[in-house]
C-alpha cells in the first residue's frame, strides 16, 4: 500500500515515518470487521492514508522548508499559541534556542503515534480525524504538551530541559488544558 502509495503521490514521495501512520489506519480498519468487510481493510486503509497524506501534504513535500508553509508554518502556529498562553516561558525557550524544530517535529509528522500509549493513538486520532477543524485541536495539543513542561524545565541546562519536553505523557488523560483557556 504504502509503495503504490508513493509512486502514485510524487509530490510528496516517501517520508520516514510514513509507515507509522498507514499501520495504525490498517489496524484500525482490519479489526473487529467480519469477514464480509475484511477484505476491505487494505483497499480503505490505503483510501484513507491518501486522504491523511493529502491534508498533510505540505508536511512531507520540499514546501515544507519555505517558513509559508508546511511544517514551518505548522510549528509557527504552535508557538504562538504557546507564547500566547505563557509569554515569559516562550521568552526562556526562545532565549535557549529551543525551538519546536528540536522537540516537536517528530510529534507533528507522527501525529503522536510514536509517543502516546497505541489506545490513546486511537483515541487522539478519533478526535483529529473526526473534527472538521482538523488539526487545530492538534496544535493546541501540542502547545500544551510543552506548557506542561515548564515546572521541569525553567532553570535548568539545554539538554536536560530539551530531554524533559520530549517526552510527553503516554496517556492524553494526564494532559491539563487549564493553559490554554
Amino acid at each position: 500500500m504504502l509503495y503504490i502509495s508513493v509512486h502514485e503521490n510524487k509530490a510528496v514521495g516517501y517520508v520516514q515515518g510514513m509507515n507509522e501512520l498507514i499501520s495504525i489506519l490498517y489496524y484500525t480498519f482490519s479489526q473487529g470487521c467480519t469477514a464480509e468487510f475484511e477484505i476491505y481493510a487494505e483497499s480503505d486503509t490505503y483510501y484513507c492514508f491518501n486522504n491523511l497524506i493529502e491534508e498533510l501534504r505540505d508536511h512531507y513535500s520540499s514546501k515544507m522548508e519555505s517558513p509559508e508553509w508546511g511544517m514551518h508554518s505548522t510549528i509557527k502556529q504552535i508557538q504562538n499559541i504557546i507564547a500566547r498562553a505563557d509569554e515569559e516561558y516562550w521568552g526562556f525557550l526562545e532565549s535557549n534556542k529551543a525551538t519546536l524544530h528540536l522537540y516537536a517535529l517528530r510529534w507533528i509528522m507522527l501525529l503522536l503515534s510514536q509517543d502516546l500509549a497505541f489506545d490513546q493513538v486511537l483515541r487522539l486520532w478519533d478526535s483529529i480525524l473526526g473534527d472538521s477543524e482538523r488539526f487545530l485541536f492538534f496544535k493546541y495539543l501540542i502547545a500544551q504538551y510543552v506548557l506542561e513542561a515548564k515546572k521541569d524545565v525553567i532553570g535548568k541546562e539545554f539538554y536536560m530541559f530539551i530531554k524533559k519536553i520530549q517526552s510527553i505523557p503516554a496517556t492524553l488523560d494526564s494532559v491539563s488544558y487549564t493553559h490554554l483557556t
